[in-house]
C-alpha cells in the first residue's frame, strides 16, 4: 500500500506478484499506470470535498467584497461546467486570478483569513508552492509526505495561482521560464534541503541549489521568483499560469 495525500490507494500487483528484479525496473510513474489503483476511503474524500467548498466559499466571500476578479481552473473548471460540481475522483479545487487580482488578494489575505482559515505563501510560512499560494483550514490536516519533516501548516487547502504574462519574443520567453526555474529549486533548496535529491535534481546539481540557496533568505527568494513571474510585455504576449 503507498499512503498518498488524504487517502490511500492500493496496488493490484505487489513487489512479490512482480519479482524483485522487475519490480525495480518499472518506475513509479509507469507502475501506477501499468496496474489498477481504486480508492480504499471514498466517504474521506467526500468529507475533503465539503471542506474544500467551504473554503471555496470564503475565498468567494472575500473576493466580492473586495471587488477581485478570479476563475475556476483545470479539473474544477471542468467539474463545474460538466456536472455543476467537483468532478468525481477529483479531490482537490483550483483557481486563478490576474496579477493585479491576485497581489490585491495578498493585500487583504491576513486582515481577511483569521480563525481557522490561512493564507499560506512563502512568505509567512516555512514552505513552498512555486509561486502560487495555498488557503488552508488550520482545524484540519491533509499531510503531504514532501512535507513530513517541514515546520508548516499542513491542513486542507485550495490552490491559488496568479495570472501572468509572458514575451511574444521567443528568446525572451525561455530566458523568463529560466529564471523562473533557478528560483523555484532555489526555493525547493531551501524548504527542503534534507533529501540527497529531488525532483529531477542529482545529487550534484541538488548540492549545488543547496549551497547557493543559503546565501539568501526565504523571503528574498520568493520576492526574486516573484519579480520573474511578474515580468512580461502586456496583451499581444503569452498569458498564463507560469508558477508552474
Amino acid at each position: 500500500k503507498y499512503i498518498a495525500p488524504a487517502y490511500m490507494i492500493q496496488f493490484s500487483k505487489t513487489e512479490e506478484a512482480l519479482g524483485k528484479e522487475d519490480y525495480k525496473q518499472v518506475s513509479k510513474a509507469e507502475y501506477k499506470y501499468k496496474y489498477f489503483i481504486e480508492d480504499e476511503d471514498k466517504e474521506l474524500i467526500e468529507q475533503i470535498k465539503k471542506v474544500e467548498l467551504d473554503i471555496l466559499r470564503k475565498f468567494q466571500e472575500v473576493c466580492n467584497k473586495h471587488g477581485i476578479k478570479w476563475f475556476l481552473m483545470y479539473g474544477s473548471i471542468l467539474g463545474a461546467v460538466r456536472y455543476g460540481g467537483v468532478l468525481k475522483g477529483d479531490d482537490d479545487i483550483d483557481v486563478a486570478l490576474p496579477r493585479a487580482d491576485y497581489d490585491k488578494l495578498m493585500s487583504v489575505a491576513e486582515e481577511e483569513f483569521k480563525e481557522n482559515y490561512f493564507m499560506q505563501t512563502p512568505y509567512n510560512d516555512n514552505c513552498f508552492f512555486g509561486g502560487y499560494a495555498k488557503l488552508r483550514r488550520r482545524d484540519t490536516t491533509a499531510l503531504d509526505p514532501v512535507n513530513w519533516w517541514v515546520d508548516c501548516c499542513e491542513g486542507i487547502g485550495i490552490d491559488i495561482f496568479p495570472l501572468d504574462y509572458g514575451y511574444s519574443n521567443v528568446n525572451k520567453q525561455k530566458k523568463k521560464e529560466k529564471k523562473i526555474c533557478f528560483y523555484q529549486r532555489l526555493l525547493y533548496a531551501k524548504a527542503y534541503g534534507y533529501y540527497p535529491d529531488f525532483k529531477d535534481m542529482k545529487l550534484l546539481k541538488w548540492k549545488t541549489y543547496k549551497y547557493i540557496g543559503k546565501m539568501f533568505t526565504r523571503e528574498q527568494l520568493a520576492r526574486k521568483l516573484e519579480t520573474e513571474l511578474k515580468a512580461g510585455k502586456g496583451r499581444k504576449s503569452p498569458f498564463g499560469i507560469f508558477a508552474h
